[in-house]
């Protein structure tokens, strides 16, 4: 329990944790104060000198002051003002998440918890009650199975699916990767139940299929969107909740902010209302989803004239230009080692996405490429040269690329060259070692996981869970990152070593990604006139080790100067 807190509206009860479709809890009040001192621990600023203060003045949503406590209870004696003591915890810039999906967030909380799961019978058990419950013709919704159980099993094929639920459409997300599966009523409800050769434009090879041309029930990567259209909802108030439980778990893991990544309009008018009447409290930078074109409408989900808040903004747009290395969708300059007939596919032609990015320059949003594969990389590279001649300013949008996997060594000097922003995913990537060497051969391996050759810049580095990491949490992220860069060392494969501390990571959680939505003049530190983001810890995440990190726990949020979470 997190002690001496002055209000009792600080003293709300913890989150719950939630295994099954349930509404989300009630968000602990937040401590709604013009000034705000915190006293009594370590609070890292998160500025080039490694400072670390005990005390910290907030005004207005600001930092005004930071030093000693004595010091800074000289300035307020007599005062009115919040008192946060925080009894030796350690209180740190506010964790940003810098590749989220808040709407598939929520949605996976409302649905059906699977990451439990020990085998398939125990799954048939799960679905059949859950169909018990459900309405007509409704959709069953599941999150977070493991490959691992079901190639225990044999697989997962959609007749298995139809006999637990042969009138409800099931769609079941894997813990990891863009992959889920689905039944037979899933598939006719899309219209995909019956041959499909050749599969339509808009789903491509991502439905596998039998020696029958029929889908087998497991889909992968683009093919998702078109069974996700299908069961996303279209009802304001719904789409609100959702948001607003994604909104409850993410500051209860101590993020304070999430730049949401390919939003589909809907979630951006709903976020706009929530920013204005007054229920988002965690700040959300937006980044639509371009693929289908520019979306319509963007200058209306700018925040408010005069708005320093910065709750909610769509900031650019974001071109998806090839799948996973897992699913063999990243686009390859040379085949994949275990298909040699492969070399992936790209999503937008080069032609297309230099297209999309002239316009995104043209009307002043910051275009963000999510590329994976090294060929998917250089097209990304070469759009982006093409526009710095075009302007040399277009480098004042901080071009994104998400992702960027692979690079091949010859365009490795290129993302620094033309100040490219780029954004990773520490978590899947960790898990992408299990299967990543069978897919690129161990010479191409080392072109792998660019951010170990980016740890040397970063101001440009970003770091994020992505859209299915499962846990959502900046400590995770924080052990996979230290995982991967100690891995790195012991196996040698770079030419010199990574730069980072531990130090230097924290700051690709805050700093970076502030860097990123061009925040980084007010937030992702807590020096005097800087936003007052803080995540307050109960271990030092730049001295503890990765166990005593994997294990710390988040006891208070902190957005705006305002306590919108506590444990």
């Amino acid at each position: 329990m997190f002690p001496a807190l002055v209000l009792a509206s600080l003293l709300a009860a913890p989150l719950g944790e939630q295994r099954t479709a349930a509404a989300p809890e009630t968000a602990p009040a937040p401590a709604v104060a013009h000034r705000l001192l915190l006293t009594g621990g370590r609070i890292r600023l998160g500025d080039e000198h490694g400072g670390v203060v005990e005390a910290l003045l907030v005004e207005d949503g600001y930092v005004v002051a930071a030093g000693t406590a004595e010091a800074l209870e000289g300035r307020v004696a007599g005062e009115e003002l919040v008192r946060v003591d925080l009894d030796g915890a350690v209180a740190v810039p506010g964790f940003q998440d810098a590749h989220a999906q808040l709407e598939r967030l929520g949605e996976d909380l409302r649905a059906l918890d699977l990451s439990g799961v020990a085998d398939l019978a125990e799954l048939d058990q799960l679905l059949a009650e859950q169909v018990k419950s459900l309405a007509a013709g409704a959709w069953l919704i599941g999150c977070g199975l493991s490959e691992e159980v079901v190639q225990a099993g044999g697989g997962l094929h959609r007749a298995r699916l139809d006999l637990v639920a042969p009138k409800h459409p099931v769609f079941l997300r894997r813990a990891t990767g863009r992959v889920a599966w689905v039944n037979g009523a899933a598939l006719e409800r899309v219209g995909l139940a019956g041959v499909v050769d050749p599969p339509p434009r808009n789903v491509g090879p991502g439905l596998e299929r039998d020696s029958d041309k029929r889908a087998n029930g497991r889909v992968v990567e683009e093919a998702l969107s078109v069974f996700e259209a299908a069961f996303r909802t279209t009802d304001d108030a719904q789409l609100e909740a959702l948001l607003l439980a994604a909104q409850e778990r993410l500051l209860a893991r101590g993020w304070t902010c999430v730049h949401d990544m390919g939003e589909r309009p809907a979630v951006a008018s709903a976020l706009a209302r929530l920013r204005d009447d007054g229920r988002l409290k965690l700040r959300v930078v937006g980044y639509l989803d371009g693929n289908a074109g520019m979306p319509p409408r963007m200058a209306s989900w700018s925040a408010p004239p005069g708005d320093t808040r910065d709750l909610f903004r769509v900031a650019g747009v974001l071109f998806r230009l090839d799948g996973s290395l897992e699913t063999r969708a990243a686009a390859l300059v040379e085949p994949y080692s275990d298909a040699p007939q492969n070399t992936g596919r790209l999503l937008l032609t080069e032609q297309r996405l230099t297209a999309l990015v002239h316009e995104c320059w043209q009307a002043g949003w910051q275009p963000a490429v999510a590329a994976v594969g090294d060929r998917a990389n250089r097209v990304a590279l070469d759009v982006y040269e093409r526009m710095t001649q075009v302007d040399e300013s277009f480098v004042d949008l901080r071009p994104r690329i998400e992702h960027a996997t692979m690079i091949a060594p010859r365009d490795f000097a290129r993302v620094p060259g033309y100040e490219v922003v780029t954004s990773m995913q520490p978590v899947v990537q960790r898990a992408a070692r299990a299967w990543l060497e069978a897919r690129l051969g161990p010479q191409r391996l080392k072109s792998a996981e660019v951010w170990r050759r980016l740890v040397g810049d970063v101001g440009r580095l970003a770091l994020g869970t992505g859209p299915a990491s499962g846990t959502h949490d900046p400590l995770v992220a924080l052990v996979a990152m230290r995982d991967l860069q100690y891995e790195s060392l012991r196996n040698r494969d770079l030419d010199r070593e990574p730069a980072n501390s531990e130090l230097e990571l924290l700051y690709c959680l805050s700093g970076g990604p502030a860097f990123a939505a061009h925040q980084d003049g007010r937030r992702g530190r807590l020096t005097p006139g800087f936003g007052a983001d803080l995540t307050v810890l109960d271990v030092d995440p730049v001295t503890a080790t990765s166990e005593e990190l994997a294990a710390a726990r988040v006891l208070m949020t902190i957005v705006d100067g305002e306590v919108v979470w506590t444990r």
